[in-house]
């Protein structure tokens, strides 16, 4: 049969083409029009002079997502191309065509880096040889700290004198270490990776900064601690029939906490961990946090040398036993007490323990999110694929973790549970994306056919639009836009 489609390809210098089609195509005619366009821009696409590499996360998790990365000849430092490292494995791709006053060749050194004087972080540099095959792969880079503390570590020190160890390290060439303290520079020392030194201080708060340099670019680390001699905390239960860390069921009490300090502060964390089995009614000016599966956690921001807040709680139901309940209360890294509050049951010389998870473990960190640059966690080995956290603005060093825990509540039928651990504010949020799968022999076992996703906001469930992506022999594949939430329960349906 006669083709009703004429096609002419010329080869034009660069790889250029002329397509000549005849104006009566049938569908088999369009088809094939279209691999032809996608074969013409790949082969433009390899002919771009791509350089790629990945970059990974620092060894104190900090992410490497969406930071800048430059590709530059080395002997023209200042012409760079850039592009974004990709939170999908952490991956870029730099168009080495697009540096200024020198064209590509093949068999030329290019050079790729990371500096980011803002976060205070860099990684490479690497190089390859241009070879303009397809693209040309940089070595694994990875993220690292320029200026690394490790002492003062705290935001609050305790002690009996002004003058402290400093002990820090230098990632090089960044070796020249100088100290900025209330104005006043000085240099710690020249072409030095570690230092360890007293330096005095003062009393209450101090907020000096450590600069390292090449000569050419200026890292800084600026520290923000206070200095204390004495820490005095005191917190009270003010009800009927309270005594000192014994309560009676169901009811409203009072709890006052109580700081007085050597000497101000400012802008420091007051943390009260409370169980879950006590419902916080009123925390006057403090953010109420899902905290683990045992407590809730209540933050205030604090300044001054004589601190009083106050929150309304109320007790659990009275049981047979009495009940004891973990509180625990801290102001940055301090531990200011962690006391057992009775909750006097019907049997008073007999006692049950209800347990306290408070997990320490270091959350990941986010230094580079804005609105156009989501907060991507990847947990591909898990149910839970993919969470995205985009926010209505730039945030510094945002922090997200994502906990599963054993769901207690109101809602029947859920099959598993997540709150987020995040220093992200929920006014700070536009949206959260959700991926997951579900293993379809156990959904059939437990009875199911179906599942809901709900977003958990002040207490209260919101039902999110949840979408089947696909779905394989083994699993059912979902995705979901949520409003700004606390955390999310993935719910059977029958």
């Amino acid at each position: 049969m006669e083709s009703k489609l004429n096609l002419f390809i010329t080869n034009e210098k660069r790889n250029r083409f002329k397509i000549v089609l005849n104006p009566k195509l049938n569908k088999i005619s369009l088809i094939f029009i279209s691999f032809i366009l996608l074969l013409i821009l790949t082969l433009q696409l390899i002919n771009a002079n791509f350089v790629c590499g990945q970059v990974k996360d620092s060894i104190n998790n900090n992410s490497a997502s969406w930071y800048s990365v430059r590709v530059y000849y080395p002997d023209k430092i200042n012409n760079y191309s850039s592009c974004e490292i990709s939170p999908e494995e952490n991956k870029f791709c730099c168009d080495a065509g697009n540096i200024s006053g020198k064209p590509f060749k093949i068999g030329q050194t290019i050079y790729s880096e990371v500096y980011d004087t803002e976060t205070g972080y860099a990684a490479g540099p690497v190089n390859l040889i241009s070879t303009s095959e397809g693209y040309d792969v940089f070595p694994v880079m990875q993220l690292e700290k320029v200026i690394n503390i490790y002492n003062p570590k705290s935001r609050i020190i305790l002690s009996n004198s002004s003058s402290i160890m400093l002990n820090s390290s230098f990632l090089p060439p960044y070796n020249i270490i100088q100290l900025d303290n209330n104005f006043n520079r000085t240099i710690l020392c020249n072409n030095c990776s570690i230092y360890q030194d007293n330096a005095s201080f003062q009393f209450g708060m101090n907020n000096p900064k450590i600069i390292a340099s090449n000569g050419n670019r200026n890292f800084f680390e600026n520290l923000n601690f206070a200095i204390l001699k004495t820490i005095n905390f005191s917190r009270n239960e003010i009800c009927d029939k309270c005594k000192k860390n014994s309560v009676v069921g169901s009811k409203n009490i009072s709890m006052k906490v109580v700081l007085n300090l050597s000497n101000e502060i400012s802008g420091m964390e007051i943390r009260e961990y409370v169980p879950i089995s006590f419902k916080i009614l009123d925390a006057k000016d403090g953010l109420i946090k899902p905290y683990s599966s045992t407590h809730n956690v209540i933050i205030w921001n604090v300044s001054g040398k004589d601190i009083l807040e106050s929150y309304t709680i109320l007790s659990p139901k009275k049981g047979i036993l009495n009940t004891q309940y973990i509180f625990k209360s801290e102001i940055e890294e301090i531990n200011l007490t962690t006391d057992n509050i009775i909750v006097r049951g019907f049997l008073p010389f007999f006692s049950i323990h209800e347990k306290g998870i408070f997990d320490s473990t270091k959350k990941k960190k986010y230094p580079k999110v804005a609105p156009n640059k989501a907060l991507v966690l990847n947990l591909n080995n898990k149910n839970i694929l993919q969470v995205a956290v985009f926010p209505n603005k730039k945030l510094n060093n945002a922090e997200f973790e994502l906990k599963s825990y054993l769901y207690k509540g109101e809602l029947e039928d859920v099959l598993e549970y997540y709150i987020f651990d995040t220093n992200i504010d929920l006014k700070d949020m536009s949206k959260l994306y959700i991926k997951f799968k579900i293993d379809k022999k156990s959904l059939k076992n437990k009875g199911y056919n179906n599942v809901s996703l709900y977003g958990l906001k002040d207490s209260t469930w919101e039902k999110a639009d949840l979408n089947l992506i696909r779905q394989d022999k083994l699993s059912y594949y979902y995705d979901a836009y949520i409003n700004p939430a606390e955390g999310f329960v993935i719910v059977g349906e029958k």
